[in-house]
C-alpha cells in the first residue's frame, strides 16, 4: 500500500488546569488519543458535534497549536522533529480553510495583500506573487481586478471564496476545511460546496473535511470518523457508516437529522460535547447509552476492526441492523 498523504497516531492535546475550580489537576484532554490516515486523493470527513475536539485537532495537527503528544506525518515525514523553518516548509504543502472567513481576513489588508502576505513568507518574488493571486482568485470566481478591494467589500460568500483561494496561491495538496460553509446561506453553502467538489477534481487535492453536518460530510466523504468528546468513537468507509454503524452515539447522531435530504440541523445534544478531563474513567458516553452496562463505566474501549476495516470504540457495539 502507498504511504497516506496525512498519518495521525495517537494524538493528545492537553492543556493544564487552571483555577481552584478546574475540574481535574491533570488537566482537560481536548484531543485524546486520536489516530487516522488519509490517503491521496480523498476526501476524508471527521463529524461531531460543537465542543468535541474538531478545530483543535485540526490546529494540533497542522501544528498551528502543536499536539501534546503523539505524532504527525506528511507523506511519511514526522512534522514533530522539523525545525520552525522547516515546518513552514512543510506547512505550505497542508493550508486550513477556517469557518469564519471575518476573522480570517485582515479587514485592514487589501486581498492583494492579505493573499500576497503568505507568499512573501515564503519567499516568493513580487511578480509571481501578483500571478498566483490572479490565478487564485480566478479560480475560486472572484475576478481579479477586484484584488485591491477591502474584506468589508465582499459578501460572506466571497470571503469564503477569497480565503479558499489564499490557501491554493501556495499549492498545497491537502486542504483541511474546518466548518467552510456553517456561517453561510443554505444557497451560498451549495455554491461553496460545488466550487470545492471542482477544485478537488481539477487540482488533485485531498480533503480533510470538519462538520457537524452528518448530510454533508455523508456526501462529500470517502471515509467518515465519528468524535466524540475528544476521542474517535467509529471509522470507517461511508458507504458503512450510513448502512451499519455500530456505535450508539454514531446511531443518535444520524437519527437526529434527516438523512441526505432536507433541512440540515446542527445534533446539539445537552452534555455531549463537553470535554473530559483526564481523570474519566471507563466509556465517556456509557452514562448517556441506553445499552451500557457496568463494565462500561470501567474500561474505556480502544478502536477495534469489527470487520472490513470497520473501526468501533464500544464494548457492546450494536448489531448490523440499521434500517435505510
Amino acid at each position: 500500500m502507498s504511504t497516506p498523504i496525512l498519518e495521525v497516531r495517537r494524538l493528545e492535546k492537553r492543556y493544564a488546569a487552571s483555577g481552584i475550580l478546574s475540574r481535574s489537576r491533570a488537566g482537560l484532554k481536548a484531543v485524546d488519543g486520536v489516530s487516522f490516515a488519509v490517503e491521496a486523493g480523498s476526501t476524508f470527513g471527521l463529524v461531531g458535534e460543537s465542543g468535541c475536539g474538531k478545530t483543535t485537532l485540526a490546529r494540533a495537527l497542522l501544528y498551528l497549536d502543536p499536539p501534546t503528544v503523539g505524532e504527525v506525518l506528511f507523506e511519511g515525514t514526522p512534522l514533530g522533529g522539523l525545525s520552525r523553518a522547516g515546518l513552514r516548509g512543510f506547512r505550505r504543502h497542508m493550508q486550513i480553510v477556517f469557518q469564519d472567513p471575518n476573522g480570517a481576513l485582515d479587514p485592514k489588508m487589501s486581498v492583494r495583500a492579505s493573499m500576497g502576505e503568505g507568499l512573501a513568507n515564503l519567499g516568493v518574488p513580487r511578480a509571481e506573487r501578483e500571478r498566483r493571486t490572479a490565478a487564485a482568485l480566478e479560480l475560486v470566481g472572484i475576478q481579479p481586478a477586484h484584488a485591491g478591494r477591502y474584506p468589508h467589500e465582499f459578501s460572506g460568500g466571497q470571503k469564503q471564496r477569497i480565503t479558499i483561494a489564499r490557501a491554493l496561491s501556495v499549492d498545497p495538496r491537502l486542504l483541511v476545511l474546518d466548518e467552510p460553509v456553517s456561517n453561510l446561506d443554505v444557497s451560498i453553502q451549495a455554491q461553496i460546496i460545488n466550487l470545492l467538489l471542482d477544485l478537488k477534481s481539477r487540482l488533485a487535492l485531498t480533503y480533510l473535511f470538519i462538520s457537524h453536518d452528518l448530510n454533508l460530510v455523508a456526501y462529500l466523504a470517502d471515509r467518515i470518523a465519528v468524535m466524540y468528546r475528544g476521542r474517535i468513537v467509529e471509522l470507517g468507509s461511508t458507504a458503512r457508516i450510513l448502512d451499519s454503524a455500530l456505535h450508539p452515539y454514531t446511531r443518535r447522531l444520524f437519527a437526529s437529522v434527516p438523512r441526505l435530504t432536507g433541512e440540515r440541523i446542527a445534533p446539539k445534544m445537552e452534555g455531549d460535547s463537553e470535554a473530559g478531563d483526564s481523570s474519566r474513567k471507563g466509556c465517556r458516553y456509557a452514562a448517556r447509552c441506553e445499552r451500557g452496562e457496568l463494565a462500561c463505566h470501567s474500561n474505556d474501549p480502544e478502536l477495534h476492526d469489527a470487520g472490513g476495516g470497520h473501526l468501533v470504540a464500544c464494548l457492546l457495539p450494536e448489531k448490523n441492523d440499521q434500517g435505510g
